[in-house]
């Protein structure tokens, strides 16, 4: 399998655990299944208008864990962030990179 060697992942911490956050194809294709919305359309909403749902937000940042954890990290940082909000605005801001990152081209 080619990794993609412009892509790092980006260590965030969550809940006092360190996590590693990367979106690829399969990460999208994720998020694009349980929003019901396309790439650009979450890219709009988050850096455009400032006007993501707090759905979209856990989503969006959940995604960015699939690479690299297993589904039950994924289900703990879903339900973490589900139970203390607050959190999703720091949480958010770190992987705002990781989402646009892959979607740029390369310099």
């Amino acid at each position: 399998m080619l990794e993609d060697i412009f892509n790092v992942p980006t260590e965030i911490v969550i809940d006092g655990k360190i996590y590693k956050a990367e979106y690829d194809f399969k990460s999208y294709a994720t998020l694009e299944t349980l929003t019901g919305k396309g790439f650009y359309k979450l890219y709009n909403l988050l850096m455009v208008q400032n006007n993501l749902t707090l759905a979209d937000s856990i989503e969006i940042i959940c995604c960015a864990f699939l690479k690299h954890h297993s589904t039950n990290d994924v289900a703990h940082i879903r339900e973490y962030l589900t139970n203390n909000l607050h959190a999703i605005k720091d949480v958010n801001a770190e992987v705002i990179g990781a989402f646009i990152l892959p979607m740029l081209p390369p310099e």
